[in-house]
């Protein structure tokens, strides 16, 4: 018996490689029925029996009976080889079950089943399940989840819940935490591709379960097929790295191996954060979200390391209102079909990267800006004190006409759009050096053709950027050459500024007109940056 073993890619059963045994009685009706009538198994400090009947005619319907004091998962001698991880607890119940393999319907289960400091893994999570105990009730098609705790990585979880029908689970169940870790769900190479911004190679549409062998896998993908289970996710306290916030409320459902997300929100200590939305996996994966964000004077440098793409770019304090919609299966779909709008405003902080900024100032040898700062901040960027403004996002391209920045040094005013599958951009920036004019006048070598106030003295310059974002077209426009629409947009924003901010509530209707879902049904928002 040392020599009989279970082994698959992940995992190793060896319950005999120390000792146990195996005694039974049987019988045998040829073509009729197969009977077990009592096996004894003993492996270690283990000892479950069972008993049970196969018929042999129709080779569908069979029963079995299975109990045990005292089950220790160390005795099945389970070991997980990916992670070198050794299953262990207890087991303990009594079950009997009632089965058609034609019609899986018609299963009846009844009797019990605990456990109790179970470790065990799973290929569903990044940490091995740790501290489980639970206690389930079965009866006839119904499953009970009298009690269900576990211990993911740092993260505690209670479960309760009930289920129905065995050809697919139909059920629901609502799950608590009262510190739930976001690391010990998201694998880390997967964090590891949110640092660095690489979103193309991020799937949340094909899971491993795809990649079964195929005597399970047909199985497997029809119980998942017709499975219809609800959540309702409740965590007060959220962590994700260094970032702490909450409480966190979902309302979810697994509904045909497709992820429905019917609501959710989750507050910050500056903000809040609402989505829905769903994930559809087979032959026409998509994915598709609806949201609302919103945050106030949210430092950048606080956000959690995974967003770390953001914090190497900018820095600086973030106030932000979004409505936004996505549908699509790769990154290019959800950029090309992004929807919405979203007002923005940062102060005080340092841009860090921009081709256009520095293209910019090398025209103009503008070098002070990227010396006039407050003595706080990092010295690697372009100091601003405040930037702000409206984008407008319609199937992939944003569209803005009154960004404006203020730095000591100058002024900036911009309108365009870019095409954010594409990365292409076009648009007009105007230039407003806060400087006295002879000292402009001995720096930029083209004094030209600049758009001038009353007093004759230097006041702005005017910028025609198109091409890839990375590495920008950024042309000089001479003063002559300027449409008197472009004038009058630029003297309007520098000398008499619009409202920078437009009332998402606005976005809401426009969203219903579309036909487009709202992540809430209480918007518009209790905090509207365009009032």
């Amino acid at each position: 018996m040392k020599q009989a073993y279970l082994e698959t890619e992940s995992v190793r059963v060896n319950p005999f490689a120390s000792e146990g045994s195996v005694l039974f009685s049987g019988s045998i009706l040829p073509r009729k029925r197969f009977t077990l009538n009592n096996l004894q198994c003993n492996l270690g400090k283990s000892s479950f029996t069972l008993s049970g009947a196969y018929d042999l005619v129709g080779k569908d319907a069979f029963n079995f009976n299975v109990s045990s004091k005292k089950l220790r998962l160390e005795d099945l001698g389970i070991r997980y080889k990916k992670v070198d991880f050794t299953a262990g607890g207890d087991l303990n119940g009594k079950i009997s079950v009632t089965a058609s393999r034609k019609n899986p319907a018609q299963t009846k289960v009844v009797g019990y089943m605990k456990g109790k400091n179970l470790s065990f893994a799973t290929e569903a999570f990044p940490y091995p399940i740790k501290d489980c105990y639970f206690h389930l009730k079965f009866a006839g098609n119904d499953v009970l989840i009298d009690t269900l705790a576990l211990k993911l990585g740092k993260s505690p979880f209670q479960l309760t819940g009930e289920f129905k029908g065995w050809e697919g689970m139909r059920g629901d169940i609502t799950v608590h935490s009262e510190l739930l870790d976001l690391n010990d769900l998201i694998p880390p190479e997967m964090a590891e591709k949110f640092k660095e911004g690489d979103f193309e190679s991020v799937s949340f549409t094909k899971g491993k379960s795809d990649q079964m062998k195929p005597g399970w896998k047909k199985g497997a993908h029809h119980f998942v097929e017709t499975s219809d289970v609800h959540f309702d996710i409740t965590a007060p306290k959220v962590k994700w790295e260094e970032a702490s916030f909450g409480p966190l409320e979902v309302e979810c459902a697994l509904r045909s191996k497709d992820l429905y997300l019917s609501q959710s929100s989750v507050r910050f200590k500056r903000g809040r954060l609402l989505m829905k939305g769903h994930v559809k996996r087979g032959e026409k994966p998509e994915m598709l979200f609806t949201s609302y964000l919103e945050m106030e004077k949210q430092p950048l440098e606080d956000l959690p390391s995974p967003l770390a793409f953001v914090k190497d770019r900018i820095e600086g304090s973030l106030t932000m209102e979004s409505l936004l919609y996505a549908k699509g299966n790769t990154k290019k779909e959800l950029l090309s079909s992004l929807t919405g709008n979203a007002n923005i405003l940062l102060e005080k902080g340092v841009i860090r990267r921009s081709n256009i900024f520095i293209k910019v100032l090398d025209f103009m040898s503008l070098t002070g800006a990227f010396e006039t700062r407050p003595a706080d901040l990092p010295k690697d960027g372009l100091y601003f004190s405040r930037i702000g403004g409206h984008l407008d996002i319609d199937k992939g391209i944003a569209k803005v006409d009154n960004l404006a920045m203020e730095s000591p040094v100058f002024n900036a005013v911009a309108e365009g759009e870019t095409n954010l599958a594409t990365g292409f951009m076009d648009a007009e920036i105007g230039i407003q050096p806060l400087t006295t004019a002879d000292l402009l006048v001995s720096k930029i070598p083209i004094i030209g053709y600049l758009l001038r106030g009353d007093d004759n003295t230097l006041t702005a310059e005017y910028f025609k950027v198109d091409g890839k974002m990375s590495d920008p077209n950024v042309q000089y426009m001479a003063f002559k050459s300027m449409s008197n629409g472009t004038y009058s947009f630029f003297k309007r924003l520098f000398l008499s500024p619009q409202r920078l901010f437009q009332r998402i509530s606005e976005a809401a209707g426009d969203f219903e007109s579309k036909g487009l879902p709202l992540p809430d049904k209480s918007l518009p928002p209790e905090f509207d940056m365009g009032n």
